[in-house]
């Protein structure tokens, strides 16, 4: 199968397989720690913002499914963030397999590889401009939406029937919406009939995050296909 292996970086030094002490096999949960290692340079938190939007930029154009790279992509953000069970959530929905337990090397439901950097998971020990979980860009979430919420009945627009996964629950439910209807719309009606904190609730489909202000119809969701709402 087709290999989507990164560039090698002068400068990188990943700590030593052994000393990570990974078993290996098809496929392992996400480790909930970060990635440890070291630079021989100095890496600023610009020059390490720079290497990461162009690998992230660059790696779909040379091999593998650009979902995958996006799946992985999402991934990665939320670990960062120490997200962990959103992280692997996401990489549940795309099928990705890791078969070390960590982001750097993985594999999707094809057998393709995908290897991720490490200088992408976390700042080397002798970044000066970075904090010590590696957190260059890290936001706290803005205030939630002013206002009554409308119900997805009060829009214009064709009925539809959408899936969704609870991951409180694992069960999946039936959701009926308008086609103009958004993802925040979705949210603030899974509150309201199965009390889902919409500031806590992560809408995912094939493996991506999906943005509050999306409107259902863009997604083209096929009939019998799951949006997963993953509660963090």
């Amino acid at each position: 199968m087709g290999s989507c292996c990164s560039r090698s970086e002068a400068g990188f030094l990943p700590l030593d397989a052994a000393q990570q002490h990974v078993v290996m096999g098809q496929n392992q949960p996400l480790r909930r720690e970060p990635v440890v290692w070291h630079s021989r340079v100095t890496v600023t938190e610009g020059q390490l913002r720079g290497k990461r939007d162009t690998f992230w930029d660059t790696a779909p154009v040379y091999d593998g499914r650009k979902e995958i790279w996006d799946a992985l992509k999402a991934a990665v953000e939320a670990a960062e963030k120490e997200e962990y069970d959103l992280a692997q959530a996401i990489l549940d929905g795309a099928n990705i397999s890791l078969p070390t337990g960590q982001l750097t090397d993985a594999y999707d439901e094809l057998g393709n590889r995908y290897s991720i950097p490490v200088y992408c998971l976390n700042g080397p020990t002798t970044t000066p401009d970075i904090n010590e979980k590696g957190h260059p860009h890290s936001q706290a979430p803005g205030p939630a939406p002013q206002g009554s919420p409308k119900h997805p009945r009060d829009h214009e627009g064709t009925r539809a029937v959408v899936k969704v996964r609870l991951s409180t629950t694992g069960k999946d439910i039936r959701v009926a919406l308008s086609s103009m209807d958004t993802v925040e719309d979705l949210k603030r009606l899974l509150e309201r009939e199965h009390g889902l904190d919409p500031q806590r609730t992560t809408m995912l489909y094939f493996g991506r995050v999906v943005r509050n202000k999306t409107r259902i119809q863009t997604l083209k969701i096929p009939k019998g296909h799951v949006i997963q709402a993953v509660v963090t």
